[in-house]
């Protein structure tokens, strides 16, 4: 089985460095790296140029975002299997081997993610959910992917930053262009599990399949702690695009309706508004505003081009 690594990449050099000196240690060497970037970014360009002992191939992209990056390494991908990994992020060394075992022993497998270890202020968060990757038939989404104990089981979505896809469950699958972002555009998972699943694909979650995971800086409004109105739009604009497509059509008006008047503490609905009040959440009226704004744009879209 051949694998190829995927890490799309934009000016984070020490991040890079790192996630790719970690795959120099792993138990099973992938048999290509592929390093999605874009032709401006010098930071990058420096990393690639130092000696590593993997077989790490360039592969530019002119598009901004992540979909356009990600595309692009499916695209150029030779191998069996593609496994995704952010570039702040760095596998443990059984990390591929588990990877591999799974798909060697379910031909039916079509994706595969794993427990990504979140460091904070170089703490590592605990985990301790058992739900993870699920949706609800009214739509409610249930990450929690760096949370997950127990078992590997079927899950309805994976995490971004450690996801793997069998390359013939992709042949006639990409990531959403529908999506809005200029840099993360969240989400774009949904979507690719959603296509492959409707092929009659399995979905893993296998909590032992483990990468460090160090966020970091962003460059676009979407700086992962305080508030940007077009950030909390664009998520929840994605959002509403993904989960349309995955229920059914007697569960949409549930999800719309709940949406709306609920949602989450990311994602608020106007019942949520005390909740991330007391929460301490920044500005709760213009993160309630931006959701509401971000999800009546996300329907007008599914609505336009839904298939």
């Amino acid at each position: 089985m051949k694998i190829t690594i995927l890490v799309p990449t934009y000016r984070r050099p020490v991040d890079l460095q790192r996630c790719l000196g970690s795959l120099e240690r792993l138990d099973r060497l992938p048999d290509e790296v592929l390093v999605v970037h874009r032709p401006d970014d010098d930071d990058t360009k420096g990393v690639l140029a130092q000696a590593w002992a993997l077989p790490v191939r360039a592969v530019e992209v002119r598009v901004e975002g992540v979909v356009a990056a990600v595309n692009r390494g499916f695209d150029a991908t030779t191998g069996d299997v593609v496994v995704m990994i952010d570039d702040d992020a760095a596998p443990h060394p059984d990390w591929l081997t588990r990877i591999v075992a799974h798909y060697d022993a379910d031909p039916k497998l079509g994706a595969l993610g794993g427990r990504d270890v979140i460091y904070v202020a170089g703490e590592a968060v605990l985990p301790g959910e058992q739900e993870v990757g699920t949706v609800s038939w009214y739509g409610r989404m249930v990450g929690a992917h760096h949370l997950g104990v127990g078992d590997a089981r079927s899950v309805a979505v994976l995490k971004g930053v450690n996801m793997s896809f069998r390359t013939a469950a992709l042949r006639d699958h990409r990531a959403d262009e529908r999506l809005l972002g200029r840099g993360a555009q969240v989400h774009f998972e949904v979507g690719l599990c959603n296509d492959i699943t409707k092929d009659g694909w399995r979905i893993v979650y296998d909590p032992h399949v483990l990468v460090d995971h160090f966020p970091s800086v962003r460059h676009d409004s979407d700086k992962r702690s305080g508030f940007a109105f077009d950030a909390q739009f664009n998520k929840a604009h994605n959002e509403e695009v993904m989960i349309l497509d995955h229920l059914k059509s007697w569960q949409r008006p549930a999800f719309v309706i709940w949406g709306f008047a609920i949602g989450t503490s990311d994602v608020p609905g106007l019942l949520q508004l005390p909740r991330i009040a007391l929460m301490g959440r920044q500005v709760p009226v213009q993160r309630l505003v931006a959701s509401w704004r971000g999800r009546a744009k996300g329907m007008g879209t599914w609505w336009r081009t839904h298939r």
